[in-house]
């Protein structure tokens, strides 16, 4: 019997103390069986045969674009190839899970919830994701929707999206997202960004499959919400390792 729910990961090798962390959290906190797939660069390797997380994690490795930020959101786009449970989740590796959670959290009446704001509330997201979001999907965004992390959708969900773009444009995702413009944090707000893998997934679902998905505006989420997202460009530290170490005890 194929398990309810996977979770998938996309990271390279900068980013690996948050991979690791965030992981063994998720083995810690997360209480619904899953599978954890881990996709990432190749130099990654040699690295994380030695974290001995248990046969649950499952890596993969593949060749690096230049754009390494626009290939890790262009990846996650084929997450129902490598598994084949009914829910997979979008986990980032900045993201850590501070506490219990199960697939219910992430759901509303067995559908998984997409949170939504107002543009005036995101203005940078709006700067950033909606222009990408908008010349891939065809289609307006008019409102952010790429809040509630980790993102859930249903297995089918990921293929549709994929075929809603590629019939949109006329030739396959790699050919509308593909980017070799290297990627720098410091230049985050000015990298011609070409995808938003995120924001993409949750417009397909409230657009083509409304009965689905449950909307909920980010204002009513729940006040005892277990997850923490970081910003792995930025927000790494000793007091951070302390506390995660704390978490983990």
């Amino acid at each position: 019997m194929r398990p309810q729910c996977d979770i998938m990961r996309l990271s390279c090798r900068k980013d690996l103390n948050w991979l690791y962390y965030s992981t063994r959290l998720i083995q810690k906190f997360w209480q619904t069986p899953s599978r954890i797939f881990i996709r990432l660069d190749e130099d990654c390797e040699p690295i994380v045969k030695g974290w001995n997380l248990g046969p649950e994690v499952i890596y993969s490795y593949i060749q690096p674009w230049r754009d390494g930020y626009t290939q890790q959101m262009y990846e996650k786009m084929f997450a129902d190839q490598l598994s084949d449970a009914e829910l997979i989740i979008s986990w980032d590796s900045d993201l850590m899970l501070f506490g219990p959670a199960s697939i219910e959290t992430l759901m509303h009446e067995g559908k998984p919830v997409i949170e939504w704001c107002d543009w005036a509330d995101s203005p940078v997201a709006e700067r950033v994701w909606r222009g990408p979001c908008e010349r891939c999907m065809g289609i307006p965004l008019d409102r952010e929707l790429m809040i509630q992390c980790p993102f859930l959708w249903w297995r089918d969900t990921y293929k549709l999206c994929r075929e809603h773009i590629e019939t949109v444009h006329g030739k396959s995702l790699y050919e509308v997202v593909f980017s070799d413009v290297p990627f720098y944090a410091a230049n985050f707000l000015n990298h011609p960004m070409k995808f938003a893998e995120h924001d993409c997934l949750n417009l397909y679902g409230v657009t083509f499959q409304p009965e689905r998905y449950h909307l909920r505006h980010t204002k009513d989420r729940p006040a005892d919400w277990p997850f923490r997202l970081y910003w792995s460009h930025g927000d790494w530290s000793e007091e951070l390792v302390q506390l995660l170490n704390s978490k983990l005890c």
